[in-house]
């Protein structure tokens, strides 16, 4: 079964690729396997990262914002993308001892052929509170992706990639 995924994702790059410049894989029902990546995938062309309130303290409250830009004329879907067949995109905090994160807050989507997806600058909040059992010190605040970038020709293949910010908390 592996050899005919890879097979049939082969075809449709190489299908894809000789029409349209740059690299792109046309979306297929059967499922690409994530690639790991430190860097942004190409469907994201930037990112910002920050905590509010700035000050962080056991018992403070606040939120971990993450703004991706997403390229033009591309979307990566919602995580509630409205069709099983589609790559819903997941966002999972980065675990910090002593804190605890919500879940992550999306903007509405938009619709596009029956499909929830999101364009453009995309800023997602994730909550969190400061433990009293959080020590002082450095730590990072960041999120783990999951996504797809696809527009009405072609889709990259799935990545997941990291966005972080180091903050510090004190007593």
């Amino acid at each position: 079964m592996g050899i005919l995924r890879s097979f049939v994702n082969v075809i449709a790059a190489i299908s894809v690729c000789s029409n349209a410049p740059g690299f792109a894989v046309a979306q297929t029902k059967v499922p690409a396997k994530a690639t790991q990546r430190t860097s942004l995938p190409k469907f994201i062309t930037s990112q910002k990262t920050t905590v509010e309130p700035s000050t962080l303290r056991s018992g403070v409250s606040g939120k971990l914002i993450i703004t991706l830009a997403v390229e033009d004329t591309f979307h990566i879907y919602d995580p509630s993308p409205g069709d099983p067949y589609l790559t819903a995109t997941k966002v999972t905090p980065l675990k910090v001892p002593g804190v605890a994160f919500g879940k992550p807050v999306w903007p509405a989507p938009v619709t596009i052929k029956g499909a929830k997806v999101h364009e453009g600058s995309v800023e997602i909040c994730i909550p969190f509170t400061i433990k009293p059992s959080a020590k002082s010190g450095k730590a990072t605040f960041g999120a783990r992706f999951y996504a797809q970038g696809c527009n009405a020709a072609t889709c990259y293949p799935p990545a997941s990639f990291t966005v972080a910010v180091p903050v510090s908390i004190k007593q």
